[in-house]
């Protein structure tokens, strides 16, 4: 049964996750509240109260798709990502992380196909990336009040495609 609730943002934000874990040493354990729980810091703008506690850096996403055109198939989807820390360098090395590994088109689109078969659970497999490009980044900006944090931004896009799969086989039968 296909899950609808997500889209193909959230395969990207997986795959961040696991860049900022392996390339920057983030790790889960930094981002527990006062009871323990663990969060994973790419967060949708309605959790930022319990990031501005944590004094680690953080990140806030929220995603638009386009017009498909007369190839109906071929879907695109832009996600912006601000990069929240009250250290310009931690947003730095952020943006010029995603940067490096998403404005390559067709080789980001690659590696992204290949953590969502291998490190992903099926209702992933619907997406299949076919270029993802940066198109915006904003280094780090100022603090809008004493001590508080710094943001940049980056935006990214994608196109892609959907299908489905027969459950029984487990081979796609569309797209």
């Amino acid at each position: 049964m296909r899950d609808y609730k997500l889209s193909a943002v959230h395969g990207l934000r997986s795959y961040m996750w696991r860049l900022l874990q392996d390339e920057l040493g983030w790790k889960l354990d930094d981002y527990a509240d006062e009871n323990g729980t663990k969060y994973v810091p790419i967060i949708t703008p309605q959790q930022e109260k319990i990031f501005n506690a944590m004094d680690k850096p953080y990140i806030v996403y929220s995603f638009s798709r386009g017009d498909t055109g007369n190839a109906w198939f071929i879907e695109n989807e832009s996600g912006a990502f601000s990069v929240f820390s009250s250290d310009p360098d931690d947003i730095q090395k952020v943006i010029n992380l995603f940067q490096t590994k998403f404005n390559r088109r067709d080789d980001s689109a690659y590696d992204l196909n290949t953590y969502v078969q291998t490190r992903l659970g099926e209702n992933y497999r619907v997406f299949d990336y076919k270029s993802i490009k940066v198109t915006t980044v904003q280094g780090p900006q100022p603090a809008t009040e004493e001590g508080g944090r710094r943001d940049g931004l980056i935006t990214i896009y994608m196109t892609y495609t959907q299908s489905e799969f027969d459950d029984e086989s487990n081979k796609r039968i569309t797209g």
